[in-house]
This record gives structure tokens, sequence and C-alpha cells, in this order.
């Protein structure tokens, strides 16, 4: 098993869903707060410039993720979220029917493995990445 975090990726990626907490920033929103990691930001400008979509499928309460990510200048760089206490795996299917997208063409990254694994039993060929296993950077 490879240690590369983007082995997962074997398709043309055109979405790439973000959960937030201890995934895109550290910490938890609802609770200690969150710290910002600048090599997450950068990733998903340039995702974004080489016409890569970003979503995010978050457990949040929306409007105070909403304000976290005003504040980090990056809001309007995401399509469809999802930001609800409410299971991932549906909510990622239907963004992906949606968006008229192939489950095969889309990445999700979360730190927590029940919800990968939730993902893609609704979504059987979604690639994946365990963002638990350290930060998210490209080889």
């Amino acid at each position: 098993m490879s240690n590369d975090p983007f082995s997962a990726i074997v398709a043309q990626v055109k979405l790439v869903v973000w959960d937030l907490d201890e995934t895109f920033w550290g910490g938890t929103l609802s609770e200690e707060g969150i710290q910002p990691i600048a090599e997450n930001i950068a990733i998903i400008r340039e995702l974004v410039d080489r016409g890569i979509m970003c979503s995010i499928c978050s457990k949040n309460d929306f409007a105070p993720a909403q304000a976290a990510l005003e504040k980090l200048g990056i809001w309007e760089l995401f399509v469809f979220p999802h930001i609800a206490w409410s299971p991932k795996g549906q909510a990622i299917a239907q963004m992906i029917d949606e968006m008229g997208l192939r489950d095969e063409n889309v990445l999700f990254l979360d730190d927590n493995h029940l919800n990968l694994e939730e993902a893609v039993f609704f979504s059987p060929r979604l690639m994946t990445v365990d963002a638990s296993k350290g930060p998210l950077r490209s080889a």
C-alpha cells in the first residue's frame, strides 16, 4: 500500500470534494476553532485555475463554515457545497448527480474512514483520500 495519498487517483478528476474539519483546515469549527492550512488553500486555487471544480461535504453549521471560508477568501471557489449535520454518502451522490458527473471522476478527501466508506457505498467508483494520514501534498 502506497504512502502517497494521491495514489488513489486513477481517473481524470473533474471535481474534488473536501471535508473541512481536520481535513481542509486543522481543528474543529464548532469546538476549539480552526487553523488554516496554507497548502490546502493553494491547492484549491490551483485546482480551480486548472478547471477542476471544488466542493465541500462537511458536518458543520452552514453559516459559520461559510464565514470562515469567506474570511480565507475562497468561498466563491466552491460549487454545490453541502454543509449540514447529515450523512455524507447520500449528499455526495446527490451532488454528483446534480452536477451531471460520473462518480469515477470525483475525488473525496476526508479524515474519517467511515465517511469515506459510506461515500463509496453510495458512489462505488468514487476516488477517496484518507486525510488522517497527514498533510495533503502532491508528489
